[in-house]
């Protein structure tokens, strides 16, 4: 799909620079959502291994080296380029080593299994054709050259189709970018107030074609077509309704930059990177609609630019202030609510999940049996799995009776439940939160930002971090642990809380200068 949609958009601009078109449609063409490690990592069932070398005819050449090939992959993980690199004298023989030349330059000596070692002295001396090519696999067929990358990505899945019934084995279990399954459409992003039933947009679209409505219809295809590349546009898609709103509102019927500027800069007393937000989702839709009506204006990218150096510093919850928040919650009317948030604000202080992520849990993906939350499908389209500590288990299972005994027929399947028995959302977690602020008399000094509820997955990452260091610990080799807990992309994002808290600053700067004293 990522080329398709690359190769029309060079199209596009191909026929707009030689006068074919009357204007540049490349921006009507939508990306692609495709992130890394998008999803659990699948492997092979310990029955399916034997099955798939099974499959392998030895007797032949293809057969010899696709065995060896699948143990190589199998038994000592290597990635199909590494297996596509290996030469003749990287194996030492006598000391039953291979060595691997890996990403990023990096070279490793690793163990030969004695059947790895069986498998590839028994392709080198029968299925091995004579060759002036050092690597040790080689194409069986067609001109003497060594196998491609491709080719040996090809070798498990083949042996896999092989198999009655099976499905594609992944090779070594490596996660790589895919295309993000396409997301569900909401047309009440459109039309705010209304209930959201299949067609409801179009029927209502149908034979009127005033300006806002046919701006309407437009957001609509808009907003479907990128999700049909694999986008979720929760937030966008909300945004962009209410700039629709906006326009209407004040009669105005197209969209132009000044419209825009005015409607992205409310409320005037919030913060620029919250307007610089605003201006980009109408920037996008701009730039589709541009395609479509001529007189529309598309805001320039240096207008309320988004600048990541003003990321606002996170609010850090102490412990006290935690234990506050939860007695708050525990003294809320509403007997089903008040268990509710305090099994939130616990599990989110103690786990640091994102806010979102702790909605969209369903009552499946807690396992208080095995002692850990399956999140699913989160940002980046990614999914982990959270370990739990004991207590935390205990309190869930707790707030798990005390929610079945209140409410019996939810009408959600969602962990968490509102005082109504309906999913938890942003707009009436965000209210009861800020009750609990003012009940737990947490002020906040001049020039400290405001406290939100997603600043406990701040504050957990960065109790965490500071108790590393207090203990000694080598926060470098536990960093990357901490960032797979969290969900960040990659350690460099964890990095961020350095500089974020003064106290870990300091932390990190006294252990850079203990390790450069000299010993006494």
């Amino acid at each position: 799909m990522k080329t398709v949609t690359s190769a029309l958009r060079s199209l596009l601009r191909f026929l707009f620079a030689t006068a074919a078109v009357d204007r540049d449609l490349a921006e009507a063409v939508p990306s692609v959502a495709g992130w890394r490690l998008s999803v659990l990592p699948s492997a092979a069932s310990a029955d399916v291994l034997p099955a798939l070398l099974d499959g392998c005819d030895r007797t032949t050449a293809v057969g010899g080296r696709d065995f060896a090939v699948l143990l190589l992959m199998a038994r000592l993980g290597l990635r199909a380029k590494e297996v596509a690199a290996l030469r003749l004298e990287y194996v030492d023989w006598r000391n039953g080593e291979v060595v691997v030349h890996g990403k990023g330059g990096r070279i490793d000596r690793l163990p030969l299994p004695m059947d790895v070692g069986a498998a590839l002295a028994d392709y080198l001396q029968r299925g091995r054709r004579p060759s002036r090519h050092r690597e040790i696999f080689l194409r069986t067929c067609g001109p003497d050259a060594p196998m491609a990358r491709q080719s040996v990505v090809m070798v498990p899945r083949c042996a896999s189709r092989r198999l009655p019934g099976a499905g594609r084995w992944r090779v070594a279990g490596r996660g790589r970018p895919t295309t993000a399954p396409p997301q569900r459409g909401h047309v009440g992003d459109l039309y705010e107030g209304r209930h959201d039933r299949a067609g409801f947009g179009r029927a209502r679209l149908a034979g009127d074609k005033r300006p806002m409505n046919r701006m309407r219809e437009a957001a609509e295809r808009y907003l479907a077509i990128h999700r049909s590349m694999g986008y979720k546009l929760k937030v966008e898609g909300r945004l962009l309704g209410q700039f629709i709103d906006f326009l209407e509102q004040r009669g105005t019927s197209c969209l132009t930059v000044k419209a825009a500027l005015e409607w992205a800069t409310l409320p005037a007393d919030a913060d620029a990177q919250w307007w610089a937000a605003r201006l980009t989702v109408v920037r996008g839709f701009a730039r589709f609609l541009a395609t479509l009506d001529e007189h529309t204006e598309i805001p320039p990218t240096d207008l309320l630019p988004r600048s990541g150096r003003d990321r606002s510093t996170p609010y850090l919850y102490s412990a006290g202030e935690i234990t506050a928040l939860i007695r708050a919650a525990k003294a809320l009317a509403c007997p089903l609510r008040a268990a509710t948030f305090e099994a939130f604000i616990g599990l989110m202080s103690t786990t640091g999940m994102r806010t979102g992520e702790m909605m969209g849990l369903d009552r499946e993906h807690v396992d208080l049996t095995g002692g850990v939350v399956l999140v699913e499908g989160t940002k980046f389209g990614k999914s982990r799995l959270v370990p739990l500590h004991v207590t935390t288990t205990e309190r869930l299972r707790r707030y798990q009776r005390r929610r079945d005994e209140l409410c019996r027929r939810p009408s959600t399947s969602g962990f968490f439940v509102s005082g109504a028995g309906t999913r938890l959302n942003h707009t009436n977690t965000s209210k009861t939160f800020n009750r609990l602020l003012r009940a737990a008399a947490i002020k906040v000094p001049a020039g400290v930002a405001k406290p939100r509820l997603y600043d406990l997955r701040h504050s957990f990452a960065v109790t965490t971090l500071a108790n590393w260091y207090a203990q000694g610990s080598d926060v470098a080799h536990l960093l990357p642990a901490l960032s797979t807990y969290l969900g960040h992309i990659s350690p460099a994002t964890t990095y961020w809380y350095l500089h974020a808290c003064p106290q870990l600053m300091t932390a990190a700067a006294q252990r850079l200068d203990d390790s450069w004293k000299e010993p006494s």
